[in-house]
């Protein structure tokens, strides 16, 4: 494979992943500022997953590591339920940044695989 720095597919993923963590960093500030069922301890727990996972993953591909492909498969899986649970609250904007990393990882799971 490629090096992260020559690859331009990876170099995708990694600006898809940076911004989906990035989002859900910022909609975990947004989620406490309204309060209410929007600062739910499940809302905040898989707001905070899925940016952990997603900064992670990124850090997997930059360094090429060999449980990459893993990593993508389970960042694309987050982002997904993330997706899910943001187009059930009308937060469309966010869903779709999710939905854009998760389709990322997925092409990053299944040409790294074998």
């Amino acid at each position: 494979m490629k090096s992260a720095q020559s690859n331009p597919m990876i170099q995708s993923a990694v600006t898809d992943l940076w911004d989906c963590h990035r989002m859900c960093e910022e909609m975990i500030a947004e989620c406490l500022r309204r309060g209410g069922e929007h600062a739910g301890p499940d809302r905040i727990r898989m707001l905070t997953d899925c940016a952990d996972i997603c900064q992670l993953t990124a850090d997997f591909l930059v360094r090429n590591s060999e449980v990459a492909s893993k990593m993508c498969g389970i960042c694309a899986e987050m982002c997904i339920r993330c997706a899910e649970m943001f187009e059930r609250t009308g937060d469309d904007q966010f869903a779709q940044k999710c939905r854009k990393c998760a389709d990322s990882c997925r092409q990053m799971a299944t040409s790294m695989a074998g």
